[in-house]
């Protein structure tokens, strides 16, 4: 069974009109536990199955996992030698991965931003405990590789802009950017995750990006667990997974 690396916003299924009560609620559901009770139990199988060919085989990549959470890809990412720089606004998210994963790390607080930084003591890793609207190419660089797995699918519309302004400064001229989505009928499940289908890809990412459907597959769901099997099916969750490559 895999959980899926970017685990499900707590947020009710009505909009919040406060951005800060957005991330008031995100916070709230790593304090309590709700996000934290998900574990990776292996890497994304789509991640793992086309990410060489789709880097050409690439080495040392730099590679950006944007509200990451304890996303197990990060490690995944790390033991095949590339960098890996995770964001998230949650402290207890980033405990959790280093803790969870038996990787030594330190903590430092970022001089001149509001957050933390945890970084493996091999370097190979780093999570930056800030709002991923603030992140910048100051704090970091450029990246090669960008892997979304469900982030843009589980915050609030209205955020989407911020989200791709934040994007934009940190990207290579040749960046690759890796994006899973869920698509399902809205009309028996209104989100959040939020439903993201090829359509809101293509709008999001259009005038940057060639969008390219790579592959997709079910919600993998535990055997024993036939009433969450049952609704997962008549919802119709499904991962849709994009290579996408600048324009």
């Amino acid at each position: 069974m895999t959980e899926k690396c970017h685990e499900e916003s707590p947020q009710s299924s009505v909009l919040v009109d406060d951005p800060q009560r957005r991330i008031d609620d995100w916070m709230k559901s790593w304090d309590d536990g709700t996000l934290g009770s998900l574990v990776d139990t292996h890497p994304d199988p789509c991640l793992v199955e086309h990410f060489d060919d789709l880097t050409d085989g690439r080495q040392h990549l730099r590679i950006l996992v944007p509200l990451c959470g304890t996303c197990l890809d990060m490690k995944w990412f790390a033991d095949r030698g590339h960098s890996v720089v995770g964001v998230d606004i949650s402290e207890v998210a980033a405990r959790l991965f280093f803790d969870r994963n038996q990787i030594p790390h330190t903590v430092q607080d970022l001089p001149h931003t509001q957050g933390k930084l945890y970084q493996s003591t091999d370097d190979a890793i780093k999570f930056y405990v800030v709002n991923f609207f603030d992140f910048n190419e100051t704090l970091e660089g450029l990246f090669d590789v960008v892997w979304d797995t469900g982030s843009l699918g589980s915050i609030d519309v209205r955020d989407r802009d911020r989200y791709m302004t934040a994007m934009s400064c940190v990207l290579k001229p040749n960046c690759v950017f890796f994006l899973e989505t869920l698509v399902f009928d809205k009309t028996k499940f209104e989100g959040p995750p939020y439903s993201f289908p090829i359509e809101d890809v293509e709008e999001v990412f259009g005038n940057m990006f060639t969008v390219v459907k790579v592959a997709d597959h079910g919600y993998d769901v535990p055997e024993d667990d036939r009433d969450v099997e049952e609704g997962i099916h008549d919802i119709g969750f499904r991962f849709h997974f994009y290579c996408l490559t600048r324009m």
